[in-house]
C-alpha cells in the first residue's frame, strides 16, 4: 500500500537519493529545501513499508502552477506510484484554485508522457533543447481540467 503525504526536511535524503538516480541534472539537497520553503510551494512524497519511493513538487503563483519534478525509484515504477503522486498534486491545485497547470517532459520519456495524458495532460508546446545531458527538448504539457475530471482517481 502506498501512502501520499506532504514532504518533510526530514524526508530529504530519501528525496534526494531517489532524485540522483532518476535524472542526469538533479536538484540538490538545499535546492528542494529551497523549494519547498518558497511560498506557493506543494511537495508530496510517496511512502511505501516505511520508505519514501517517489515524490512530486508543484510551484504556483496567483492561479497558476506548476509540476517541477516527479520522481518515483526505478524499481517500482509503472506500479502506479507516478500516477497518485501527480493524481493527489492536481487534487491540492483544484483544492486552492490553481486554475493552469503545467509541466515540462523529456520528448523521449514515453512512459511519464502516456501517463500525463491519461490524467488530463494535452502538449501545447516544444522546447527545442531544454533539457541537457542529453541534449533533448521539453514538451510543454498543460493540464485539461474537464478530461482530468473525467479519469481522476
Amino acid at each position: 500500500m502506498v501512502e501520499v503525504r506532504k514532504m518533510t526536511i526530514e524526508d530529504l535524503d530519501q528525496v534526494v537519493e531517489i532524485e540522483q538516480d532518476t535524472f542526469s541534472l538533479p536538484w540538490s539537497r538545499a535546492g528542494f529545501q529551497s523549494g519547498m520553503e518558497m511560498p506557493g510551494s506543494y511537495f508530496l512524497v510517496a511512502i511505501t513499508n516505511n520508505q519514501i519511493v517517489g515524490y512530486v513538487g508543484i510551484y504556483t503563483s496567483f492561479d497558476e502552477g506548476e509540476i517541477t519534478n516527479v520522481a518515483v525509484e526505478k524499481t517500482l515504477q509503472n506500479q502506479g506510484i507516478g500516477k497518485k503522486l501527480v493524481n493527489e498534486s492536481i487534487k491540492w491545485c483544484e483544492k486552492n484554485k490553481i486554475t493552469q497547470l503545467i509541466l515540462e517532459v523529456r520528448k523521449s520519456n514515453e512512459g511519464a508522457i502516456y501517463l500525463y495524458q491519461f490524467l488530463g495532460f494535452e502538449c501545447i508546446g516544444n522546447r527545442k533543447g531544454f533539457y541537457e545531458h542529453p541534449t533533448e527538448d521539453g514538451l510543454v504539457m498543460k493540464l485539461n481540467w474537464v478530461r482530468w475530471k473525467d479519469v481522476r482517481c
